[in-house]
């Protein structure tokens, strides 16, 4: 089964709190749990995490802390449970749990420093116990050897052995007595204090979004837009009895995303299509600040176009606007984890002023200056085309100037998407929308992991959602992941000669030169993987040639062992010295995430062959 990891969703402490909670015990008595969270698990998960290092089990919280564990590890630390909490140097204390296994095996706990590059003891007595199959109680007193406020108690339940194990009653406590793991200490807890020093995770990546209508969103959402995931968090902008949310407060990303009232807009798409690229380790946190037809003046520093104006009688009244409304939040965010990048739509207000243009960047400056951000990627999204029923495209030209003005800003593009009216998308573009600031976003931001991964997100439920709309069903770009031109080199596309001799190089064109004759036409070929779903038509679209006429044969297909076929049958083309252009429209026989385009080059001909302009695409049309 696979796992997910979830991230440390931290406490943040003020050093006067942490002066008051650890030193001599002055306000607190030992019966205080110093975790922020209720060791008993009654209340499910709350703020541990867990990780695997291995695809090797999987963790519950139901009134225990349950770890399957399904392989051996070659290290005890390659399964995890942690808390975050913080110590001071000289101090004593006791770290108190239940534990048990499914048979006789060892588990390490511990309090450490939380890396990034070491994870050094701060017990200096971290301990190894013996569990059996009924619950003991185990204690570990130690002082502190450091101040430490982003120390982690932590449990290692890896290493050679797949006994389960199950933790219970977790609590840390000052002096050298357990107590209740259910009274928890929150006294030294304050979001808001300028003197607090923060817990950090550096793996809770935090993004702004900030504009008008279409950022907001104005399609209406269902219960399937909620991603569910404690990935995904967002930060409340408003306190909404409605919803049961605080201002401020962190909670995992449920509709609406803005205000108490919001719809489905572009951050919806792209905090889910975001998560589909980062590594598991990392969270999301998005700070979500968005007004129905604002004008840009909301979002400056200093308030310059007053209250009274539109949007502003929706902004928490002790703010003078919308700047100083991000900020405050941007600020909290910051005390959880690190921001990365800022997204953006506005303009609708503002359509054709050219100085909107200088506006922004007075923001995006003074934003990064006044959080310390450097140079983070900026995304600004174009408006509505007319095309697809706009009324403002004219002020793309405006939007497309900001990278020329901004450091590290991008245009994300609007071209091809459909309006529910003249000036918002439609609930399937706002969902590609978002899927294009996300894949600029994680070309930035995580690189590594979009080159590596071979799982291609399909735009199907993108696809699926413009057909909701009533509307033609959107054909959006190519579903690879790679750029077919190969003007960027080779990318994810892949290949192999079996049992001849050959090579392969891609620059500007993916070139195969064949030397030796080979029996199957697949022992050589050109691959890329791509997710496709049972009953939805695609088209895949190419250019080929050769230095003598000949024969390929063109597939999708599932992968090893049996690489049956998800079209139908396969394609065989017939190429010649001159470049011709090839479709091949199927319709999926079953759903495969990790399918392959193949393309098989070999056989008995030793004609070279060179193929440009891939891609696959939904429908049966090809697109530029």
């Amino acid at each position: 089964m696979k796992k997910t990891t979830l991230q440390m969703i931290l406490k943040t402490t003020t050093l006067t709190g942490l002066l008051a909670s650890h030193t001599g015990y002055a306000n607190h008595s030992p019966t205080h749990n110093l975790l922020a969270s209720d060791g008993t698990f009654e209340q499910g998960q709350q703020l541990y995490s867990y990780y695997y290092a291995l695809e090797n089990g999987q963790a519950i919280f139901t009134d225990t802390a349950n770890f399957t564990v399904d392989s051996t590890t070659p290290n005890p630390y390659d399964i995890q449970l942690i808390h975050p909490t913080s110590v001071m140097a000289g101090q004593e204390y006791s770290l108190c749990y239940d534990a048990k296994a499914s048979g006789e095996r060892t588990i390490y706990a511990d309090i450490d420093t939380g890396g990034p590059t070491t994870y050094g003891s701060l017990t200096d007595k971290g301990t190894t116990s013996l569990l059996d199959t009924a619950y003991q109680s185990f204690k570990i007193t130690f002082i502190a050897n450091a101040t430490d406020t982003t120390a982690r108690v932590v449990f290692h339940l890896g290493g050679n052995t797949t006994e389960d194990v199950q933790l219970d009653n977790i609590g840390l406590y000052a002096g050298n007595q357990c107590a209740s793991p259910a009274i928890v200490d929150n006294s030294s807890t304050s979001s808001n204090s300028s003197s607090s020093v923060s817990v950090v995770d550096a793996n809770f990546h935090i993004y702004l979004a900030f504009g008008q209508s279409n950022m907001e969103g104005t399609a209406s959402f269902s219960t399937a837009d909620n991603l569910n995931d404690p990935r995904a968090q967002l930060i409340q902008n408003l306190s909404c009895p409605n919803l049961s949310r605080t201002y401020g407060q962190w909670y995992t990303a449920q509709q609406p995303y803005f205000g108490c009232w919001g719809q489905v807009g572009v951050a919806n798409g792209f905090l889910e299509s975001l998560l589909t690229h980062t590594p598991s380790s990392v969270s999301i946190g998005l700070v979500p600040i968005a007004i129905g037809g604002s004008d840009i003046g909301l979002y400056r520093k200093g308030a310059p176009i007053g209250r009274g104006n539109i949007g502003t009688e929706k902004i928490p009244a002790h703010f003078d606007g919308g700047y100083s409304w991000l900020l405050d939040l941007a600020k909290q965010a910051q005390q959880r984890g690190v921001i990365k990048g800022i997204i953006f739509h506005q303009g609708e207000t503002n359509t054709s002023q050219q100085d909107w243009k200088n506006k922004v960047k007075e923001i995006v400056n003074d934003l990064k200056q006044d959080l310390t951000l450097g140079e983070v990627p900026f995304l600004a999204g174009e408006l509505l085309y007319q095309a697809g029923g706009g009324c403002c495209d004219a002020h793309n030209l405006e939007v497309n100037k900001l990278p020329s003005l901004i450091n590290n800003a991008h245009v994300i593009s609007a071209q091809g998407l459909q309006g529910a009216d003249n000036a918002h998308f439609t609930y399937g573009a706002y969902k590609i929308f978002g899927q294009r600031y996300a894949d600029k976003m994680a070309e930035l931001i995580y690189p590594s992991k979009a080159a590596s991964t071979l799982k291609k997100r399909t735009h199907i439920d993108a696809y699926q959602a413009s057909k909701r709309d009533g509307a033609t069903p959107v054909i959006t770009a190519s579903l690879l992941k790679s750029d077919g031109t190969f003007r960027q080199g080779q990318q994810l596309f892949s290949h192999f000669y079996l049992n001849t001799s050959g090579s392969a190089s891609f620059n500007g064109e993916a070139n195969f030169t064949i030397t030796q004759v080979s029996k199957n036409t697949y022992d050589i070929q050109l691959i890329h993987r791509v997710g496709i779903q049972a009953g939805e038509q695609y088209t895949l679209c190419y250019d080929a040639k050769a230095s003598q006429k000949r024969t390929i044969v063109v597939d999708v297909d599932t992968d090893e062992p049996d690489y049956a076929s998800l079209t139908h049958q396969k394609n065989t083309h017939y190429l010649s010295t001159d470049y011709q252009t090839f479709t091949f429209t199927f319709t999926a026989t079953a759903t495969d995430e990790v399918a392959r385009i193949g393309f098989h080059l070999g056989g008995q001909s030793l004609a070279n062959v060179q193929l440009d302009n891939i891609g696959l695409y939904l429908g049966n049309t090809c697109l530029n």
